[in-house]
């Protein structure tokens, strides 16, 4: 069980800092905007 946690924990991390990259790349002050909301969704997640 530990180890599942473990995994999907890294795998959501490894998500939001892809999105924030691939967010970085389009429109980063529009999309700034977004990050306290998407850093919520990922406390909440996890």
């Amino acid at each position: 069980m530990g180890s599942l946690d473990t995994l999907s924990r890294a795998f959501l991390v490894a998500l939001v800092v892809l999105s924030f990259f691939l967010l970085e790349r389009e429109d980063f002050h529009v999309h700034w905007c977004n990050a306290p909301s998407l850093a919520w969704i990922t406390v909440i997640s996890v």
